[in-house]
């Protein structure tokens, strides 16, 4: 019989590569709930007095230990499961992947991960500590078979591990490894420089100075660091100051590998026990705590998913303070909290406002229903009169300064983009007449029209959509205002100088 050569190994997709970030995002997504219902279980009178000692080593790989209390240790994981989701946003957000964090399904464990069977087989959702632990180690054990690096300037790739797409793996690592693997392949022809700039490099101000992810060595180095952190790394690992919260956020307790971490506490487990409330029957989803739950959840999801639609270095995390809260108050009233989304029923058509002809984000949102796509309806949903008067986010025209700040720069012109009310520029429809007045800056006597068109141009591509030609002939609407007045008005909205 005629002997064949095997088959050529697969080659990486971008479909490809997308569901595989999406599977990473869900994955650290899915910890955020498990490990904060599990730090809250602690009773409050042992929140600060229940001690365990935590063992790893330095930089150096010499030994180093360190006592926390065990609220501390596994919220301070959780956390940080926030960073590297907001990581990993970043790296699909580089490659031009729309980002979309989901509600996480804690009735079934993540199929990406081969989790051993006995702890698929008993897991029956979130718990308190004593009944997720074994899971909480084994989702953060390393692969036996591979060594990832121990400094986020080693980049991933240049170690052992799985390199072609996959169903499953035994490890996070693993994941993150073929995902690396699919970048070096992929992300030369993916990525564009307009997507830098919906990529957010902190939450409220923490981890100041994490870069942004404009290459693929910034993106080998986002993943490299996210597997030294816990998912992937061995007891062996350690954190470069670069990568841990700024103070105030148990960065002690960040010198310690997510692994190294509940390894301490699964081995101390039976002393720990008695000072966690039972884990409740069932949860009640008309308790007053369990609907802040819900609602709050929702906030959460709805900010991520939002922040990544718009420019800006801060990730918005609305509701974690009440997600806290009210895990607390459910467990010390023998509930189990139950991780759903509580959205108010819409009491009319939710329409998406937009503040010009041109800059609908949907198809069918211009005035009257104009719109076959993003892009070419007509001016205006909402209309007001001068600055500072709009009354919620992206909804300001501009011309003169609003009072945004965007990376820390002072009353910036974003048409159509300001962050919240009363921060837009100035009056809406926008006129044909406006200009920038910026004081003989860049956009200084610009017109404003052609700026909020290039904004929201570059905020479709981010997301990967499809948008039409503005009819080029402006409204009656913006053809009848002429507040800050330049010497000659837009002809037409195909005459933008080119940028």
């Amino acid at each position: 019989m005629q002997q064949t050569s095997p088959p050529p190994s697969p080659t990486w997709t971008q479909n490809e590569l997308y569901k595989h970030l999406q599977m990473a995002i869900d994955v650290e997504f899915f910890t955020i709930p498990l490990y904060l219902t599990a730090a809250f279980s602690i009773k409050p009178s042992a929140m600060q007095t229940l001690k365990v000692t935590v063992n790893g080593e330095d930089q150096n790989k010499k030994p180093i230990s360190a006592q926390f209390s065990v609220y501390q240790t596994v919220f301070s994981v959780a956390i940080q499961e926030m960073y590297h989701l907001m990581w990993i946003c970043n790296v699909a957000k580089s490659v031009g992947k729309l980002i979309a964090v989901k509600p996480a399904d804690m009735s079934t464990l993540p199929s990406v991960l081969n989790l051993p069977s006995n702890i698929v087989k008993n897991y029956k959702g979130v718990g308190n500590l004593a009944d997720v632990i074994d899971l909480l180690v084994a989702i953060e054990t390393p692969d036996p078979k591979y060594s990832y690096p121990a400094d986020p300037s080693d980049p991933i790739t240049k170690f052992n591990g799985p390199t072609t797409p996959q169903a499953s793996y035994n490890s996070i690592g693993d994941l993150y490894h073929a995902i690396s693997c699919g970048l070096q392949e992929l992300f030369p022809t993916l990525h564009q420089a307009s997507y830098d700039q919906y990529q957010k490099i902190m939450i409220k101000g923490v981890y100041p100075g994490v870069a942004k992810v404009t290459d693929i060595n910034s993106a080998l180095n986002a993943i490299a660091a996210i597997c030294e952190q816990g998912e992937g790394t061995g007891v062996d690992g350690f954190i470069p100051s670069t990568y841990v919260p700024a103070a105030g956020n148990d960065t002690s307790a960040d010198a310690y590998t997510h692994y190294e971490r509940f390894l301490a506490i699964q081995k101390n487990i039976s002393t720990i026990a008695p000072y966690l409330n039972p884990t409740p029957a069932q949860g009640n989803p008309s308790d007053p705590d369990q609907q802040n739950l819900s609602t709050a959840y929702g906030q959460l999801l709805a900010g991520i998913n939002n922040s990544y639609t718009l420019s800006g270095d801060t990730l918005n995390t609305p509701g974690m303070n009440t997600v806290g809260t009210s895990l607390s108050n459910l467990w010390g009233k023998n509930l189990l909290p139950l991780w759903t989304v509580t959205a108010p029923a819409p009491t009319k058509p939710v329409l998406e406002l937009h503040v010009c002809q041109g800059l609908n984000s949907c198809a069918g949102h211009g005035v009257n229903g104009s719109g076959t796509m993003p892009g070419d309806g007509d001016c205006a949903t909402i209309n007001h009169t001068c600055q500072s008067s709009n009354d919620c986010r992206s909804q300001g025209g501009c011309g003169f300064p609003g009072q945004a700040t965007v990376n820390g720069a002072q009353n910036v012109f974003t048409p159509g983009e300001n962050s919240c009310k009363g921060l837009g520029g100035c009056a809406s429809p926008i006129s044909v007449w406006q200009v920038f007045s910026d004081k003989g800056g860049a956009l200084d006597g610009k017109y404003v029209w052609c700026e909020a068109r290039s904004l929201f141009e570059q905020r479709m591509k981010s997301l990967n959509m499809k948008y039409g030609a503005p009819s080029a002939t402006p409204t009656a609407a913006r053809l009848a205002q002429s507040t800050n007045s330049g010497k000659q008005p837009l002809k037409d909205n195909t005459s933008c100088p080119a940028s």
